[in-house]
């Protein structure tokens, strides 16, 4: 999938940014072409074509969360703007009456455990991508 334009001129902007005399130097087409080509290999494949689907609520986020789960598949999930992969391992309420949350291990920041608030997920895809894993010696729980 290509990435948009926009992202281009933010890479090509850092770039030039980065040399020590940003105005006077060019970015060579061959080093931009290998750049772009780097670019797409690491993350053109982890995002998603388009938004998911508009309507999307907390439920449906959780039936989505369970049947990966019960499968053992990576999510791909948008949570404050960023895409990451997780690694599904249990719902948790924080207390009584509250959303639940979901605990899962964090590929973006390096396997960690983190706790993700339903209704705050912009948005969730259901990947391929098998693992096995028991987070302290329990099994996942779905």
């Amino acid at each position: 999938m290509p990435l948009k334009p926009s992202f281009w001129n933010r890479i090509q902007r850092r770039v030039r940014g980065a040399s020590p005399s940003s105005e006077d130097e060019a970015i060579s087409p061959g080093l931009w072409t290998r750049l772009k080509r780097r670019v797409q290999t690491l993350f053109g494949k982890e995002r998603p074509e388009q938004e998911g689907p508009t309507g999307q609520t907390p439920s449906d986020y959780r039936a989505m969360i369970t049947h990966a789960g019960q499968t053992r598949t990576k999510l791909l999930m948008k949570y404050n703007g960023q895409y990451r992969h997780v690694i599904p391992l249990s719902f948790r309420f924080k207390s009584r009456g509250t959303q639940p949350l979901l605990y899962g291990e964090c590929l973006l920041h390096h396997g960690n455990l983190h706790a993700f608030r339903l209704d705050r997920i912009q948005g969730l895809w259901n990947t391929d991508e098998t693992f096995t894993f028991t987070y302290g010696g329990h099994p996942v729980e779905f």
